[in-house]
Formats: C-alpha cells, sequence, structure tokens
C-alpha cells in the first residue's frame, strides 16, 4: 500500500463512492492510499468505517474491514461503527459488525 497523503477531496470522493457502493473506486482508492484512508477522520472524526455503516451494503463493510479498517475507533460523541449501524436500523450491517 502507498503512503500518499489524504487530502480533504480525496477523502470526499472516497465517502462518495463508499455511499454508492461503488466497489472498483473503493477498492482503487484502497490500493493507493491505504491505512491512511481507512483510518481518516472528517471534521466530525466519522471514518470510512462509520459512513459506511451508516449508508452502505454490508459487502462494502466487509471490504472496509478486511482492508484493514479501524472497528472500534470513536467519534466526537464517542460513538463507533457498530452505534451508527445499529441507530440507522442497519441489521445486516450490525451483524458484520459483532
Amino acid at each position: 500500500m502507498s503512503s500518499t497523503d489524504v487530502t480533504l477531496d480525496v477523502a470526499k470522493a472516497f465517502f462518495t463512492r463508499l455511499a454508492v457502493n461503488d466497489y472498483p473506486a473503493v477498492e482503487k482508492y484502497i490500493a493507493e492510499y491505504g491505512k491512511k484512508l481507512l483510518e481518516y477522520k472528517d471534521d466530525d472524526y466519522w471514518t470510512p468505517l462509520m459512513h459506511a455503516a451508516r449508508s452502505s451494503e454490508p459487502q462494502m463493510v466487509t471490504l472496509l474491514i478486511d482492508s484493514g479498517a479501524p472497528v472500534n475507533t470513536q467519534n466526537r460523541k464517542k460513538a463507533h461503527a457498530l452505534i451508527h449501524a445499529a441507530r440507522h436500523s442497519r441489521t445486516d450491517v450490525v451483524r458484520v459488525l459483532l
């Protein structure tokens, strides 16, 4: 994996690709930016996994976890991906995160 720095524009584009479940693009971003992208936190300290837990397919969540996304990272409100999935009634994603 690369050590390319993650800019705000890269992170926003990545979050957008997550939201539409664009697997090829997400895999490409992960290959290029690696762990830095998977650990990136937005202004509210949301990670890609938190965003995916809220709105992406369970397979996307699995891809992020298998690629090394941290599962227990907390945002500003001390919530992690599992909490976001549960709050949005994403039982399919909750099962992946457990």
